[in-house]
């Protein structure tokens, strides 16, 4: 039989899951449940400690299509929140 008819990436895609990619999913969504606080690093460290053989880039993916990723809201200070408001121009003229 020939493979003319089907292209080599094609082949690659057809493999299948990780076999325990559903019992990952479900320990994540338990620690997740502990901790809903913990990123995907976090995570990704207990599942290395608990000895199952994951990289970050998998927990993520799974993280993310299970809605599980934590968004952070990083604190930010704007020029004008410093002292006051104050003019663009006012900058240029300095005594």
């Amino acid at each position: 039989m020939s493979d003319a008819g089907i292209h080599p990436k094609q082949s690659l895609l057809s493999i299948q899951k990780c076999p325990y990619e559903k019992i990952l999913r479900e320990e994540i969504e338990q620690l997740t449940r502990r901790a809903p606080k913990y990123g995907y690093r976090l995570i990704t460290a207990l599942l290395v400690r608990k000895e199952y053989t994951v990289g970050y880039k998998r927990v993520v993916r799974l993280m993310k299509s299970a809605n599980l990723l934590v968004i952070v809201k990083r604190a930010y200070q704007t020029a004008t929140s410093i002292d006051g408001v104050r003019l663009k121009c006012q900058r240029l003229f300095r005594p």
